[in-house]
Parts: C-alpha cells; structure tokens; sequence
C-alpha cells in the first residue's frame, strides 16, 4: 500500500501563558499513514504539548505555525473534524472511563458521534474481541486489571474507526505482562486497520519497537530517524537525560568485549538467533 503524510508539523511553535521559554520551537515533523513513531524526551522536553497539539487540545501560538491532521488545517474551526481522526490512550485508564461496564464505556464514543443503535450492536463486540476482551462486555470497568483497562480503552478508540491512535505514556503503569499485551494488539491493530500509531513514551525499549524515533529536548527535534539510526547516537541520548535501550547496552558491551555483532541485528530476537549461530560455529 502506497503510504502519504498523514501528520505535517510545519514551524509549530507552542508557549504556555506566563512561561518565560515556549514549550515547542520552531517544530517541523511529517509522519505517514500506517507507520509508527516513537517520540521519546526528558520530563519537560515538550511530548505531552505536542500530544495536544496534534488532538487540537492546545493551538500553536505563532500565526505562521501550520498543522495538517489527515489532510485537514488544524484550526479552532476544524478542530472537531480533526478529532474524529484521532484517538488517545492515556497513561492512566481510569481517567477516561465514563461507562457503568465495559460495553457502556465502548458506546460512549459512538453515542458522541451519532452512531446508530444497530451499528454500534454490531461494532461493540467486534471491537471487544479484537482486544480479547469480548468475556468482559458486562463487567464493571473497576474489576478490571491495568491491563484489561487499556485494553477497554483502546475498544473505545477503534470502535470509532480513527486514522490515528496517540499512546500517551499508555503502558507507563503496566507490569510487563500488560504491557507486551497492549503493545501486541496496537501492532497487530496498526497492520490490520492501517493505523498510525504515535506512541509518546520514556519507555526506550518500546520505541525500538517502532518504524521511526523522534528525539525531543526543550521543545526542539533533535534526532529523527529508525530505532537503529537514533540509538547509535548515545552520546547525543545521554546528554538529553536518556538511556540506550537494554538492546543497545547490550551490544555495545558485546563489541567491547570483542565480539563483532552486525549493524542489521537490531532486536534481541536478531541478536540471540546470531549469538547462538557463532556459538555452533567456534
């Protein structure tokens, strides 16, 4: 499939009132359809206001600032168009249940947009299968695991067929169980719904998992490219407060320690195949 910009950041500035430094400088991104990206950063470096910039949240407050959200002008008129192209995962679920069960929370969504009766009956369960969550339609959304949560979240968001889905720190409070799970289903949902997955995170070994890595710091991009591309420039990571990725730390202490390891390997799953391919070859 032909992919095409889906997200055009064009000289976006953002200040907060009474803040003496603006939040976002002068920033430039363009992300296509179908693709994910990991935007990563120190507390303060500007992900969250670009999380809201993108949802129409918060306005640029320069006027040669320009957004582009799935071939639309993000402006205070376009704004609730805009929006049905967009879906969030928080980082905390209960800040976004408002249903008395599971299916209830789904419908929300749907009700907001005027969805009929009959349709949201047939997309309520499909939406809560994709997410394996279809046993719980009746439960009670406080019964529910971090985990399951999430999962009920992201129902909510697919239900109502967005272009676009933001992860905002959304596996931040998972245990790594929860969090392989909910990642699993974003991918396997980005592939089948063709989805954009812009996923806002401190979690570097969550960012190697996406196609590319924007590095933010005091507002500014200062590193875009893949996983691979992004994570050789430690030097550049460390000074903005961040730490390689265990893969990375892991193949840098290799190579110190003699062992030559590829520039293709670039998953654990790559590097234990070939650890154990020159381990039957000594």
């Amino acid at each position: 499939m032909e992919q095409k910009d889906i997200i055009k950041f064009s000289q976006v500035d953002f200040t907060y009132p009474e803040a003496e430094q603006p939040a976002v400088k002068a920033l430039n991104l363009t992300l296509q359809a179908g693709t994910w990206t990991a935007l990563i950063g120190h507390n303060g470096s500007g992900k969250s206001t670009v999380s809201k910039l993108l949802d129409g949240l918060l306005f640029p407050t320069n006027s040669d600032s320009q957004i582009m959200i799935a071939g639309l002008q993000l402006t205070p008129e376009t704004v609730w168009e805009v929006r049905k192209h967009v879906g969030i995962v928080f980082q905390n679920p209960d800040h976004q249940f408002v249903g008395a069960t599971v299916a209830d929370d789904v419908a929300f969504g749907l009700e907001n947009q005027g969805i009929s009766r009959a349709e949201m009956q047939r997309r309520i369960p499909a939406v809560l299968a994709q997410v394996g969550m279809a046993d719980y339609a009746d439960a009670e959304p406080n019964h529910l695991s971090g985990g399951q949560k999430q999962r009920v979240a992201i129902a909510g968001i697919l239900a109502v067929k967005p272009q676009i889905m933001i992860l905002d720190e959304a596996t931040s409070m998972l245990d790594p169980e929860g969090r392989k799970m909910v990642i699993d289903i974003v991918k396997k949902m980005m592939v089948q719904d063709h989805l954009t997955i812009i996923s806002i995170t401190h979690d570097l070994d969550e960012a190697n998992l996406a196609d590319q890595v924007l590095v933010l710091d005091d507002g500014q991009l200062i590193a875009n490219g893949t996983p691979a591309e992004v994570f050789q420039k430690a030097d550049l990571l460390e000074r903005s407060g961040l730490a390689l990725p265990f893969f990375y730390q892991l193949k840098s202490e290799l190579m110190a320690q003699g062992i030559n390891i590829p520039t293709t390997i670039t998953t654990e799953t790559e590097l234990v195949a070939y650890l154990c391919q020159l381990n039957l070859n000594m």
